[in-house]
């Protein structure tokens, strides 16, 4: 953890510095953060989605590293009798890093949810914000469908590709040095807010919320704890 810091990564010192946890996690946060925690253990075991790019300082460590950092930031903030974590630069980074892997596991979330086989249409139809809470229409749900199987198939087709060791086009980025600046700053310090944002829920609107099937809680996990 004593190992120097990649140039790249000094923009990153200023924003870490002001993004130390200052104080425990009780109650809904403490388990969503003990989730997202663990969640992590099993990403990097895999080495998936376990090296966030918009937090290099964690992201250039080992797995070892990253993992004794987690162990670390999730002892310091959810143990009672534990002390904060320390008010380092690489601690402060797990910390942004841990919220970012949140934030991915939201948008896988989302992305498959469709593809798990027993969630009702009326919790389906109102999950885009741009929506105005308008469910969607039959013909909206067909097309999604299709749309889904084409993706799927045309993944397929390019995985043999790949196998066989061939280019597959699409998948080319183009890398490009991307400047640092107070938008980023402003841009990071929002993400963290949104975990925390909004009030709690009238109990008119928790009254009118149906059981879920298991299929539906595997779902919607991620949201339901954020919620």
């Amino acid at each position: 953890l004593h190992q120097p810091i990649h140039p790249t990564d000094s923009f990153w010192f200023v924003l870490h510095l002001i993004m130390a946890p200052r104080r425990k996690l009780t109650g809904a946060q403490a388990e969503l953060f003990a989730a997202v925690c663990h969640h992590y253990i099993n990403e990097a075991e895999s080495d998936c989605n376990d090296t966030p790019e918009s937090v290099p300082i964690f992201s250039h460590l080992s797995r070892a590293q990253r993992l004794k950092l987690v162990a670390d930031v999730a002892i310091g903030m959810l143990c009672e009798d534990e002390s904060l974590p320390p008010d380092t630069v690489q601690h402060n980074s797990t910390f942004m890093a841990i919220i970012q892997i949140l934030f991915t596991a939201l948008e896988i979330e989302v992305d498959i949810q469709d593809d798990q086989g027993d969630v009702g249409e009326d919790l389906l139809n109102y999950d885009e914000a741009d929506r105005s809470c308008h469910p969607r229409t039959a013909q909206e749900v067909e097309d999604i469908k299709v749309k889904n199987a084409l993706i799927e198939h045309r993944a397929e087709k390019n995985l043999k590709k790949l196998k066989k060791g061939k280019d597959v086009g699409e998948f080319h980025v183009e890398e490009k040095e991307t400047p640092h600046g107070v938008e980023d700053m402003l841009s990071a310090a929002n993400q963290l807010n949104r975990i925390y944002k909004g009030g709690a829920v009238s109990k008119r609107e928790r009254d009118s919320i149906r059981p879920l099937n298991d299929d539906e809680k595997y779902a919607f996990r991620w949201r339901r704890l954020c919620d």
